[in-house]
Parts: structure tokens; sequence; C-alpha cells
């Protein structure tokens, strides 16, 4: 996942733990400790990983080289000067 679809997730995850954490009927222990081992986790790696592509894409942006010539807008006129006329 990438953009903004993986702390989307990861905050659905953690909203649903919260619920089964603070939920007051029987057997809510077991939720509440199935749910710190599994998806606590599971929401931290994407977490992380939303965090690494983050920093991945703006390092490829940061490299990209700045265009020196005429602008593409301007159009194919503006990239090859004609003969002059007097």
């Amino acid at each position: 996942m990438d953009g903004p679809a993986a702390p989307t997730c990861a905050g659905v995850i953690l909203g649903l733990t919260w619920s089964t954490l603070t939920a007051g009927t029987i057997g809510a222990n077991i939720g509440a400790g199935l749910a710190t081992i599994f998806f606590l986790p599971f929401a931290a790696c994407m977490l992380i990983l939303a965090a690494l592509a983050g920093v991945a894409i703006h390092k490829r942006r940061a490299r990209r080289p700045v265009p020196t010539g005429p602008s593409p807008a301007a159009g194919p006129a503006a990239a090859t000067p004609g003969p002059s006329t007097p």
C-alpha cells in the first residue's frame, strides 16, 4: 500500500484494537491480548512502511535534475531558433 491508504488502515486497526481493549464484557481480556499480540505490530509495520515510502519518494524527487532549457510548454518554435528577420 502507498499513499494515504496505509496510515488510514493502520488507524482503523488501532481504533478497533482500542475498542477491544476497553470492552467491558466477559472474555474481553482474551480479545485484548490477541489484539495486542497480532494487530498492534501489524499496524506499526504499516506505519513504518508508509514512512519509508514517503522518504523514498522525497529522495527520488530531490534527485530529479532541474531543466535548464526552454519550457516544453513553450512549443517547438522556442526550442529551435530560426533565422533572424531584418
